[in-house]
């Protein structure tokens, strides 16, 4: 099933290009899948690989969860609009709003002028509006998000799913899914000039590519439901090309990239080559080979 189109995202009069609804199927594919079979397929284990950018003062991932709750496409005051919003309750510990925006191939969506506050109170960078915006929400407005609406038109209209409280003033944080290897920390330096000196709430990324082991290992799942959606989920990132290259240590090919090293390899063979073709050249045009 596809929430995707349920939420509009795939409707021929979209604008919206190939790659925008890529990101709205594969969001669909993955988190529709989890809240389908369970987060215990791999969906935590997944988080936990996430990295934590910055304001991160304890463990997000440290409780046992017991239950978590989605609402896919959520709309802020500011009408920012993110992938995803997890309402995560622990056992021994608050409950934790994850704020979650995903990106494939694209890059972020910011305005052409960002900088200039508009009327909602928008930067036009998506990253810092979409992390002003979750600091600024208060306990009745998550709880839009996730309670049960009108002729079932909302992700959480079934009594089962319904969350009609929350208790005490719950965590959150803001985290950025990429197809990545490393941190893009470019994308964060941008959003910091326009969130000021402080951060409002907690940032971590986290890369697709890290997720194929996670589900690997629920293909051999005696379940049938969480063998079938981890193994349809490992072929899905296979064909998206988001499954981590085991020839190498990833740790390593990660630092090599955050640190510049691919480019520079790349950058000095192609001297190389041309060094060597030059000198090839001169030496048939000397000796009139």
């Amino acid at each position: 099933m596809s929430l995707a189109e349920i939420h509009g995202k795939l409707s021929p009069d979209k604008p919206e290009t190939i790659t925008d609804r890529s990101e709205d199927l594969l969001t669909s594919s993955i988190f529709g899948g989890f809240r389908y079979v369970g987060w215990q397929a791999g969906l935590i284990d997944w988080l936990k690989d996430s990295e934590a950018v910055w304001g991160v003062l304890y463990d997000p991932w440290a409780g046992r969860v017991s239950q978590i709750a989605y609402s896919f496409w959520p709309s802020f005051k500011n009408k920012c609009e993110p992938d995803l919003a997890l309402l995560i309750e622990f056992e021994e510990q608050p409950t934790l709003l994850l704020l979650v925006e995903v990106k494939y191939r694209s890059g972020m969506s910011n305005r052409e002028n960002s900088g200039i506050v508009d009327e909602d109170d928008r930067t036009g960078n998506q990253l810092a509006d979409q992390i002003s915006g979750l600091r600024k929400m208060t306990v009745p407005e998550i709880l839009e998000w996730f309670q049960a609406g009108t002729e079932k038109r909302t992700d959480n209209s079934a009594p089962a799913l319904e969350v009609t409280q929350i208790d005490g003033l719950p965590n959150r944080i803001h985290l950025l899914i990429s197809a990545d290897v490393a941190l893009p920390r470019q994308t964060y330096d941008i959003a910091r000039r326009f969130l000021g000196d402080t951060v409002p709430v907690p940032s971590f990324w986290l890369s697709w590519t890290r997720l194929a082991n996670h589900v690997k290992r629920g293909i051999e799942s005696h379940d049938a439901r969480t063998a079938a959606f981890c193994l349809d989920t490992y072929r899905l990132l296979e064909r998206r090309r988001l499954t981590p290259f085991n020839g190498f240590r990833m740790k390593a090919l990660q630092l090599a990239n955050a640190h510049g090293f691919w480019n520079r390899a790349y950058t000095n063979w192609w001297k190389q080559e041309a060094l060597r073709v030059l000198a090839d050249h001169f030496w048939k045009e000397e000796l009139n080979v």
